[in-house]
């Protein structure tokens, strides 16, 4: 936008001939639209849904068989869950975990959405993930790691654990499918469900991935370019897309195309992520974003490493900083 080569696509969705009509925009879940309207640009959408992906949560059902337990709805079942999942050996080392515990600013902002908090104020100002639901969802997470019922692997180190029944929860992308189960040394059973929340009945989670932009050439490169979107995002190319990538389809009608349905059969998974969509709320995407993830990651780094005594000041501390970021690039 500062070298004024992104295009608006507003007046190419509006077009009467080369636009979508209302069904077809009621079609594409919201959430993907919100995440593509820029508010620090007047509100325009300046790209289109493309790959997108949910926060949730891998659950080892093998596991939970073992030891007598449902999957848990909420945070505090979660945590006895997890616990209870938990083996030490003869040395009393942990041999299994509850949790696998990934550490990056999307999944921190799960935590928060689910745990009833808001990401950022109202005005898009100030970041509102610096409050009690983030202060609570690290503090679960320190307590967790030091009673040795969580763990926090080394890279992708989770697949291979969770397919080796290491560890009973993992909570990543929904995109990772086909990257856990290519790491099962046999077969188990496995579901993908929504992380825990606060309140059971208000699920949130985050919704994540990359968005496609045309950059401003002729207006007849800009119109082709549109229509290819346009084309790329209708139910039969996203369903298509949705089962070679992994990745979520843009539109509910997706779910009524043989390609979906075929490969639910055997990607059930796929089905349990898909179902979960309409609990997705898009990340913040203001400018000076991408800074704000590192201010996050480097706290909740300081947090696990021990070199954090007090957490409510850490996360009030991240939330100064973060903001000091968002006036720098207002």
């Amino acid at each position: 936008m500062k070298a004024d080569v992104v295009l608006n696509l507003d007046p190419y969705v509006t077009s009467a001939k080369n636009g979508l009509d209302a069904k077809s925009k009621d079609d594409i879940y919201k959430p993907y639209y919100d995440t593509n309207t820029f508010p620090q640009f007047g509100n325009q959408l300046l790209s289109f849904p493309f790959t997108k992906s949910l926060f949730l949560q891998y659950t080892n059902d093998d596991i939970l068989k073992e030891i007598g337990k449902s999957a848990p709805k909420t945070w505090d079942e979660f945590e006895a869950t997890a616990k209870a999942a938990g083996k030490t050996g003869a040395d009393g080392k942990p041999t299994r975990y509850g949790w696998a515990v990934t550490i990056n600013a999307s999944n921190f902002n799960g935590w928060v959405l689910s745990r009833g908090g808001q990401l950022m104020s109202a005005d898009q100002k100030t970041v509102a993930w610096d409050q009690q639901p983030a202060i609570d969802a690290v503090t679960m997470m320190k307590r967790m790691i030091d009673n040795g019922s969580a763990y926090v692997p080394k890279g992708f180190d989770y697949q291979t654990d969770f397919g080796i029944a290491k560890v009973a929860f993992v909570q990543e992308s929904s995109t990772g499918r086909p990257f856990f189960v290519s790491s099962f040394k046999q077969p188990i059973n496995w579901s993908l469900t929504n992380i825990p929340q606060k309140d059971a009945a208000k699920p949130a989670t985050v919704q994540y991935g990359a968005n496609v932009a045309i950059f401003k050439s002729t207006p007849e490169k800009q119109l082709a370019s549109w229509l290819f979107v346009k084309w790329f995002a209708d139910a039969a190319q996203t369903a298509e897309w949705a089962v070679k990538s992994s990745y979520m389809p843009v539109r509910k009608s997706a779910a009524d195309t043989d390609t979906l349905k075929n490969s639910w059969k055997t990607d059930v998974q796929g089905k349990q992520a898909f179902d979960q969509i309409g609990t997705s709320v898009p990340e913040p995407n203001v400018r000076g974003q991408q800074d704000i993830r590192t201010v996050i990651e480097d706290m909740l780094n300081a947090v696990v490493a021990g070199k954090v005594t007090d957490i409510p000041a850490a996360v009030k501390a991240a939330g100064v900083k973060a903001n000091q970021i968002l006036k720098d690039n207002q």
